[in-house]
């Protein structure tokens, strides 16, 4: 190489290095006069390309680390925060949706429930109750239904969750923080799909009503 001989120390094969030659660094300085043109291909493991890219010119040369600049072949911070971003949205359009549908589903049991219940919402009133009482009633067991199925849905993904972490060797990262939070998403939805069939039990005429069988 540039008439001076090198022994041959190996044969690199594979990672697109068929057609390079690898010599020490100071042999090809004093090669080429300069190493103003040079490239170096740092191979590191999955996931430490960007640490390893900022220690890298400081590693070469401690005393001055700008000489060096340092490009990735593939920014996998970026593309993380891309597919987490577009994740989030995805499960915050779904979990809406979902929650939407419990909302809607809850009313419709609550709807039932007053149908059900005309005599016994009719006798309440006819005996003194308010409008505001017969409301608060059915309200309040949306409310615990609500908090029934959000203690039953975030026990079972609690569950699901850490079966996952357990088999793929994920750090589980979710608490009884999460239940809590679940709980009081029930509670919330429970109670805001019980308020118009509350609305539609108060107002129930009580002298009708005690006539239905």
């Amino acid at each position: 190489m540039q008439n001076q001989e090198f022994g041959l120390a190996g044969v690199v094969l594979g990672g697109g290095l068929d057609s390079t030659v690898i010599v020490p660094y100071e042999s090809a300085l004093a090669i080429r006069g300069s190493d103003r043109e040079t490239v170096m291909t740092v191979r590191v493991a999955m996931g430490a390309a960007g640490p390893v890219a900022e220690a890298l010119p400081y590693a070469l040369a401690p005393d001055a680390p700008g000489r060096f600049s340092v490009s990735l072949a593939a920014d996998t911070t970026d593309v993380r925060g891309r597919i987490d971003d577009s994740m989030q949205r995805y499960v915050s359009v779904v979990g809406a949706v979902l929650t939407l549908i419990a909302a809607l589903l809850i009313a419709n049991a609550m709807i039932v429930s007053v149908a059900a219940r005309t005599s016994e919402i009719g006798l309440r009133r006819a005996i003194g109750a308010s409008q505001g009482a017969v409301m608060a009633i059915f309200v309040l067991e949306g409310a615990v239904v609500g908090c029934l199925g959000g203690l039953t849905g975030g026990s079972l993904a609690l569950v699901g969750v850490a079966s996952l972490c357990a088999v793929n060797g994920w750090t589980f990262a979710l608490g009884a923080s999460d239940l809590g939070l679940a709980l009081l998403l029930g509670i919330g939805v429970g109670g805001v799909g019980a308020i118009a069939p509350a609305v539609l039990a108060a107002r129930i005429d009580p002298a009708t009503a005690v006539r239905v069988d």
